[in-house]
């Protein structure tokens, strides 16, 4: 896939667990695409904990609670944010929007791409967990990113993510980003390990998409409300999310130093090829 070719694409943000960080990374790397002259809108799906708003620092005064309840029209949900790019925000604790069936999401993301253009990139921050809504959203999806952290617990849940997505859409293509690593060896690791069960147990195969590092910067600008990507690209963290942008949307390997580093990263790229 290459990022300059026209027509949409929809990469849908998941992960099996909460606590994973999988808003910060799907707003960051939203910001990383509209920073490259790409127009971006993110759907926030997470129906029930919707929270994409707060993580770009955006009061938005419409939103899609609104839409569901007839007050408002799906574009008037449209607010700028960080770096050019557009959110379409949830609701919180809104039991409509917990409650939408699959139909209802399925002619809900009709809907937000007829606001996208033709060559748009539709980022959509799904909700933790395997629940239906979830799947529905995920399996709409060009590609999912799969987002977990070097916990136990978070790759059990991904596993269970990966195994329900491939039982529902087989040919879907699902690439894995790490959070939270001591550092980038770490997180290919990680991601071998996971790759490894999955290949065991069922015929889904993960592609790598890269590792960001456990950083204090990161936890400081998300309590601000900002990205780490705009606050301070020089952060360490921030270099591995365009690091991950470029191999997650564009299949590019990072630029790195450290050359042993980079034959981890295409000894990855061969086994998910």
């Amino acid at each position: 896939m290459d990022g300059k070719k026209t027509g949409m694409k929809t990469f849908a943000v998941a992960s099996g667990k909460g606590g994973t960080g999988k808003t910060m990374l799907s707003a960051n790397l939203a910001a990383s695409l509209a920073l490259d002259g790409r127009p971006v809108t993110v759907l926030d799906a997470d129906l029930g904990l919707a929270n994409a708003d707060i993580a770009m620092g955006l009061n938005p005064e419409v939103t899609l609670k609104h839409v569901v309840r007839g007050q408002a029209e799906l574009k008037d949900t449209l607010i700028e944010g960080p770096a050019g790019l557009r959110l379409i925000p949830g609701g919180s604790s809104v039991a409509e929007l917990a409650g939408m069936g699959t139909d209802q999401i399925i002619g809900l993301i009709d809907r937000v791409k007829q606001l996208c253009r033709p060559d748009e990139w539709l980022i959509i921050d799904a909700a933790a967990g395997i629940h239906d809504t979830v799947m529905a959203f995920l399996t709409s999806a060009d590609e999912v990113c799969l987002i977990c952290t070097p916990d136990p617990s978070s790759l059990i849940d991904a596993y269970a993510t990966a195994k329900q997505l491939g039982r529902l859409r087989p040919t879907l293509p699902i690439a894995v980003i790490v959070n939270q690593t001591d550092s980038q060896r770490h997180g290919v690791l990680v991601f071998e390990r996971l790759k490894l069960i999955c290949g065991q147990f069922l015929s889904t195969d993960l592609r790598y998409a890269g590792a960001v590092r456990r950083d204090d910067g990161v936890v400081a600008a998300t309590r601000m409300r900002r990205l780490i990507l705009l606050e301070d690209p020089s952060n360490p963290a921030a270099q591995d999310i365009e690091d991950a942008a470029g191999m997650l949307f564009h299949h590019r390997l990072p630029d790195r130093r450290d050359d042993n580093l980079i034959d981890k990263f295409k000894a990855a790229f061969k086994k998910t090829a």
